[in-house]
């Protein structure tokens, strides 16, 4: 593994204001459904079904108030693009730098405040229900789940390739 450091980093909302003060961007986690199957005198086994992931969320914390991030409000439709410089080692094992984009799509389900108080910090957050996620690294699309369009693109290879062909 090559360790890896973002040197700078940027979120947008619509691809054009800027958010100030992002403190953290979790990704999603990827998460499939499962299926039990009772087999015959063996017991149930768990199937997992690639092609159908789990709803997906992630929390955006920010390290103040920014104007920017108080007009996202709860049920309003959301889509943040981050853009990263990450520092890592080439194959002759120089420095170099690379470009990551993520994009998601969804709606906002809860703003946590933050606490106020005595050398208390003022960290709000925003909860948001993903339905599009997509990771780029260095030009490549590792992932890219479209939950209302069924694309589901994991690690390069798209899944669902086979069924929307059979389906149409």
């Amino acid at each position: 593994m090559i360790p890896s450091v973002v040197k700078a980093c940027s979120v947008k909302i619509n691809g054009s204001d800027k958010v100030i003060g992002v403190a953290e961007f979790p990704l999603p986690d990827i998460t499939f459904k499962e299926e039990e199957i009772n087999v015959l005198g063996l017991g149930p086994i768990k199937e997992t079904i690639t092609s159908m992931p789990e709803a997906m969320s992630t929390t955006m914390k920010f390290l103040g108030v920014d104007k920017t991030a108080l007009k996202l409000k709860a049920g309003k439709g959301i889509n943040l693009v981050l853009a990263a410089a990450i520092q890592t080692l080439d194959e002759n094992d120089n420095s170099a730098e690379i470009g990551l984009f993520v994009n998601v799509k969804g709606t906002i389900k809860s703003h946590k405040l933050g606490t106020i108080g005595p050398n208390g910090k003022l960290e709000p957050e925003i909860e948001i229900n993903l339905s599009y996620f997509k990771l780029e690294i260095d030009g490549t699309v590792l992932y890219e789940i479209d939950q209302r369009n069924e694309i589901l693109v994991l690690d390069g290879e798209d899944l669902r390739a086979g069924i929307n062909a059979i389906i149409g």
